[in-house]
């Protein structure tokens, strides 16, 4: 993880996501340390090879960092969240996705579990990153209701 701390997000990302209606501007790369994983409550991220170095580096954060697209097939699979609000339900899915990981992983391994970073890269594969993204966190947000 060697974010260009301060660096803001990528021209052709703000883009896309401003195309959306979202402002990036006030984001600010930082790097991974204790003051972000530690209070955390789940953390994702978009490689594997993301999450086995957050699992390395923070041991106690390894059960509740996810990459995003499994995180997002662990949700589609939940069965129904009851939780008072939001914040429940993701806890909620969060705890059942730490449970529910491995014996998923194992009947029906994702065969695109990684979301590759499109820097240097072509448009094209920034609108692919782009929407596996969005694909990933609108199966998330279905699940804990938060779009129909």
């Amino acid at each position: 993880m060697a974010a260009e701390v301060g660096a803001p997000i990528d021209p052709q990302m703000a883009s896309l996501l401003a195309t959306d209606g979202i402002d990036a501007g006030r984001f600010a790369a930082r790097q991974l340390d204790d003051s972000l994983v530690v209070p955390a409550a789940l953390i994702l991220t978009m490689t594997r090879e993301q999450r086995s170095v957050v699992a390395t580096r923070f041991p106690a954060a390894a059960r509740r960092t996810f990459t995003l697209v499994e995180f997002a097939r662990l949700a589609v699979h939940c069965p129904n969240l009851n939780g008072s609000d939001a914040t429940q339900r993701l806890g909620d899915l969060r705890d059942w996705a730490m449970v529910h990981r491995g014996p998923l992983a194992v009947l029906a391994p994702e065969r695109h579990p990684d979301i590759d970073d499109p820097l240097g890269q072509s448009p094209a594969a920034y609108r692919t990153a782009y929407e596996r993204i969005c694909d990933a966190l609108d199966a998330i947000l279905r699940s804990v209701a938060l779009v129909p």
